[in-house]
């Protein structure tokens, strides 16, 4: 397989391929299924909807493949065609032609090609239209604090003494994990709060 090279507007015509548009270039190659030529065209005009507009709305961008079938002939293999035509915005589109690759990928001899290019079109919208109307985070509610309990079954009053801590999480209600370790072990207050704020400050 030969190396890429490129091909110019008087090589295309005299080997009678047509091109559609302005060449954004060309290139000649060879694979086991013979002799290639990659041709690529980019077209501005006005916009089909609005042809007497005078402006430039519509760009069509086609590459065509084309393989030699006899010495004075070539037939098109394969062809893509893309179009923005967008009236009353600003339109532009080209190919990236140092980007433009042939591989051989499945080493069976046939060549791929990859044809990168861009095609864009402005959007007009005003301050009102384009103002972010409501910015929030998402919220997940999850369990948030732990309420510690100690007292004694044996006494009525239950439980003695308890304490809550929380993280500071704004607006949102706290949701606490009971936790009930010392159960049992205390039958006042003094005791089963001493108890339960060491084991705050633990947690």
């Amino acid at each position: 397989m030969s190396k890429p090279s490129t091909v110019h507007a008087k090589r295309l015509a005299a080997e009678n391929i047509r091109t559609n548009g302005v060449l954004a270039g060309a290139h000649q190659i060879s694979d086991r299924n013979g002799e290639h030529i990659l041709v690529l065209t980019r077209k501005a005009s006005s916009s089909l909807v609005a042809p007497q507009s005078g402006r430039i709305e519509r760009i069509d961008l086609v590459a065509a493949y084309y393989l030699r079938v006899t010495k004075a002939q070539w037939k098109e293999e394969w062809v893509i065609r893309d179009v923005s035509d967008c009236p009353g915005l600003d339109v532009d589109g080209d190919f990236f032609m140092p980007n433009v690759t042939f591989t051989d990928l499945n080493k069976d001899g046939t060549r791929e090609v990859t044809v990168p290019y861009l095609r864009f079109h402005a959007v007009r919208t005003s301050d009102t239209d384009d103002a972010i109307d409501r910015l929030a985070a998402l919220r997940r509610v999850a369990a948030n604090a732990v309420s510690i309990s100690s007292w004694d079954p044996a006494q009525l009053m239950a439980p003695a003494a308890e304490q809550l801590t929380s993280l500071d999480i704004g607006e949102m209600p706290s949701r606490s994990i009971y936790a009930g370790s010392a159960k049992r072990r205390h039958d006042n207050k003094a005791g089963a709060d001493a108890h339960k704020q060491a084991h705050g400050r633990a947690l």
